[in-house]
C-alpha cells in the first residue's frame, strides 16, 4: 500500500510537534473515521485517522467533515476517556504500520492518569485501539476474535502487537547484506522483491523510485531507502502525489517543502499531513465525479427503460384493440354463416 511504514514514520515524526496538545473534542463521522480535535498555543488541530482497508491514513487535516448529531458506542467511549488528555508523545516502532499515540492527564483529585491509542494501519486488519495504563483494551472500532486469526482485539484483553513476519529494513547493515536477501539483479523484480521481503516499504514507493526518480540500480536504490528513513527525523524530506498517493522524496535543497496547488488553484504546502489530506481530497473529489457520471447514466437509462415501458404499452393496447376487433369481425362472419346454412 502507498500508506506504508515511511510515511507512517513521517506522519509520527510530524505529530511530535503536537506534543502537549490537548484533546477538547472527538466525533466519528463514519464506521472507519475518527476525528480528534486538540488546542495547543492558540490554534485547533484535527488528526484524522481512518482506517478503511483500502483508503487507510492518518493525518492532521482541515477537510470539514459532518459530526453525527448521535454518537456510536466507540466514540462515546473515546470521549470518556480521552478528553481533557493530553498529547504525551507519538511512537512507531521501525517501519511498521502501527502508530501509538500516548495521553497523559489528571483525574478529579489530580491524580496523573494515562491512555494509549493504538493506530493499527494494516490493509483489511486496519484498528483503532483505546488501552489503559496498563495495556488492557478498553474499547477498539472493529473487535477481532475468530479462531483463525492470530491478532485478537476485544475488550478487557491485554493487548499484544500483531506478529510481523517480513524483515526490518532497519536492521540490514550494509548493501551486501541488502543484495543477498534481495537475490535479483533483474530491476523488473526489485519492487515485487523488495516490498515482499521488507515490512513498511510499498511496491508503489520503489515503483515512484524507478519510474519517476529514474533510479534502477539496486545500490542507489538501498542508499536511496537508507537516505530518506534517516532524514525524517531530522525533517528534511519533500512529499509529493504519485498516482493519488502520498509519496516521501528525499531532497538535497535547504527549502524542501514542496507549493502544489489544489483543485481550486489555492496554494498549500505539502509536508506529510497535508499531502495525504491532498491526496484524500483528490480521491474524494474523483468518486464525487464519478459517482455524478454513475448518477447521470443511471437516470438516462431509466429514462430509457420508461419511454421503452410505454412504447411496450401502448403496443399492448394496440394488440388488445386489435384483438377485438379480430373477434368482432369473427362473430359477424359467423352469424353470416349461420344465417346462409338456414336458407
Amino acid at each position: 500500500m502507498a500508506f506504508d511504514g515511511i510515511v507512517t514514520k513521517a506522519i509520527a515524526s510530524e505529530l511530535q510537534l503536537l506534543k502537549g496538545a490537548r484533546i477538547d473534542k472527538i466525533f466519528q463521522p463514519n464506521s472507519n473515521t475518527v476525528i480528534i480535535g486538540m488546542y495547543l498555543n492558540g490554534s485547533n488541530y484535527a488528526l484524522n485517522i481512518c482506517i478503511n482497508p483500502s483508503n487507510y491514513r492518518i493525518n492532521l487535516t482541515t477537510h470539514q467533515k459532518s459530526n453525527p448529531k448521535v454518537a456510536p458506542n466507540f466514540c462515546m467511549v473515546l470521549r470518556k476517556h480521552l478528553i481533557g488528555l493530553r498529547l504525551k508523545n507519538v511512537i512507531t516502532n521501525s517501519l511498521e504500520r502501527i502508530i501509538t499515540i500516548e495521553l497523559e492527564g489528571f483525574d478529579d483529585v489530580d491524580d496523573i492518569i494515562s491512555s494509549k491509542i493504538i493506530v493499527e494501519l494494516m490493509g483489511k486488519h486496519c484498528n483503532i485501539i483505546l488501552l489503559n495504563d496498563e495495556g488492557i483494551i478498553i474499547d477498539c472500532l472493529r473487535h477481532i476474535n475468530n479462531e483463525s486469526s492470530t491478532h485478537i482485539v476485544v475488550p478487557h484483553i491485554k493487548y499484544l502487537y500483531p506478529e510481523i513476519n517480513k524483515k526490518n529494513f532497519l536492521d540490514i547493515s550494509n548493501f551486501q547484506e541488502f543484495n543477498s536477501i534481495i537475490d535479483t539483479s533483474n530491476p523488473l523484480e526489485f519492487s515485487n522483491k523488495i516490498s515482499q521481503t521488507f515490512n513498511g516499504i510499498s511496491k508503489k514507493y520503489i515503483d515512484f523510485i524507478i519510474e519517476k526518480l529514474a533510479i534502477t540500480n539496486l545500490h542507489d536504490i538501498y542508499n536511496y531507502l537508507q537516505d530518506v528513513i534517516n532524514k525524517i527525523d531530522a525533517d528534511k524530506l519533500d512529499f509529493n502525489i504519485f498516482n493519488n498517493k502520498p509519496i516521501v522524496r528525499e531532497v538535497y535543497k535547504d527549502h524542501y517543502n514542496r507549493e502544489f496547488k489544489d483543485s481550486k488553484g489555492k496554494r498549500i504546502i505539502l509536508n506529510c499531513s497535508n499531502c495525504v489530506a491532498f491526496s484524500e481530497k483528490m480521491l474524494e473529489e474523483q468518486f464525487n465525479v464519478f459517482k455524478r457520471i454513475g448518477i447521470r447514466n443511471m437516470s438516462n437509462r431509466i429514462t430509457k427503460m420508461e419511454n421503452n415501458i410505454k412504447s411496450i404499452e401502448k403496443r399492448l393496447e394496440e394488440l388488445v384493440k386489435s384483438k377485438d376487433e379480430l373477434l368482432e369481425k369473427f362473430f359477424y362472419e359467423e352469424e353470416r354463416l349461420n344465417e346462409l346454412f338456414k336458407l
